[in-house]
């Protein structure tokens, strides 16, 4: 089954013939890894890597990249970005509009 996930995603050499994480169709706050026989796909092994802490009201999280360069056998390093709806939350609360960098097991 090819899931859909939202774009961008990050797609590379990993289990099998490739490992993509991309974070769940649309916004959410959810980041999924997969793994294909082929780096083209398709996607099956559909696993939760992690889940946010930001999102919920206002607050968005988007855009999940692994960087596997910093991953390990044991966890994979995770990025992704957080942001608001609503322009006020971003200046009253200037740690909003930030990157987060994760591990995940």
């Amino acid at each position: 089954m090819e899931w859909k996930t939202a774009a961008p995603r990050s797609t590379f050499p990993g289990e099998g013939a490739g490992r993509r994480v991309a974070g769940a169709h649309g916004i959410g706050q959810s980041i999924y890894s997969f793994t294909a026989d082929s780096p083209t796909g398709p996607w099956n092994g559909r696993r939760l890597a992690y889940t946010t802490l930001e999102s919920g009201g206002n607050i968005i999280t988007y855009n999940a990249k692994e960087h596997p360069q910093y991953s390990t056998s044991s966890n994979v390093f995770l990025t992704y970005n957080v942001n608001s709806f609503d322009y006020s939350d971003l200046m009253s609360d200037v740690h909003i509009y930030r990157p987060r960098f994760v591990e995940a097991p």
